[in-house]
């Protein structure tokens, strides 16, 4: 015998609250997978970034490495300027100073008075050591005179003068100092090791 139930069922309750619950978990189930991929975009964009940092990082420690060795070099440059500047400079002082005992004589040649006449003259550490002759002491006073009026030669003395007897000739030998004008360097070059008294005769 058939029996047909007119009554509603309780089944669409239970099915309800079962689609309820399938609803929330998919949420749930959303949210987290949500959460997970955000957490493992955030862990791929941390790590992308130590290692786009550590390599700066090795980039810089490399440039700073190499601007160390530039400036190394740089200062090894600047050294060696220094050092050849310095020899330069010698090097003028030397040729200057092997050039002032030739312009003396030079200046000289045109400055002695008619009746003197030089025997011996000689620079050593700057100072100028004249010896000659001259007929007169008028003409060892005009010499004085001369090498005092000459700007390559400043605190000019007589040193000595007397009378000598040369065959039928009469005259007065002298012996004049002066000094030159100094120059950077002469206390290295009088120093031991410098260079040697150069002489000149006439």
């Amino acid at each position: 015998m058939i029996r047909i139930n007119l009554f509603p069922s309780k089944r669409g309750r239970v099915s309800k609250k079962a689609i309820d619950f399938r609803n929330y978990l998919m949420l749930v189930g959303s949210a987290t997978a949500v959460v997970v991929l955000g957490g493992g975009l955030l862990t791929w964009a941390m790590a992308s970034r130590i290692h786009s940092l550590q390599a700066e990082k090795q980039q810089v420690q490399a440039q700073l490495v190499d601007l160390k060795a530039k400036s190394a070099q740089i200062a090894t440059f600047e050294d060696d300027r220094k050092t050849f500047e310095e020899k330069i400079k010698i090097i003028a002082q030397l040729k200057t100073r092997q050039g002032r005992p030739v312009q003396f004589l030079d200046t000289m040649a045109h400055r002695i008075p008619d009746r003197v006449w030089l025997t011996r003259l000689e620079e050593k550490g700057g100072t100028v050591t004249v010896v000659g002759r001259a007929l007169t002491n008028a003409d060892i006073v005009d010499m004085i005179r001369s090498m005092k009026d000459q700007a390559f030669l400043s605190d000019v003395q007589l040193v000595e003068s007397r009378q000598v007897q040369s065959k039928d000739l009469s005259a007065y030998e002298f012996t004049l100092t002066g000094k030159l004008p100094a120059l950077a360097g002469d206390a290295q070059a009088a120093a031991p090791g410098g260079a040697p008294a150069q002489k000149r005769s006439r």
